[in-house]
């Protein structure tokens, strides 16, 4: 699973800028770290 390359794909195909896909992938790396903070037994990244 490629996190960059799927939210770049879903950006080409939704016809969003690469701003908007930097900022949604900005978005999931953020709740990713607060799900990972609140989830203990996960290593954190």
């Amino acid at each position: 699973f490629n996190a960059l390359g799927t939210f770049g794909y879903f950006g080409h195909y939704f016809g969003k800028s690469e701003a908007d896909v930097n900022d949604a992938s900005i978005q999931a790396h953020r709740i990713r770290r607060a799900a990972n903070v609140q989830t203990p037994l996960l290593p954190p990244r």
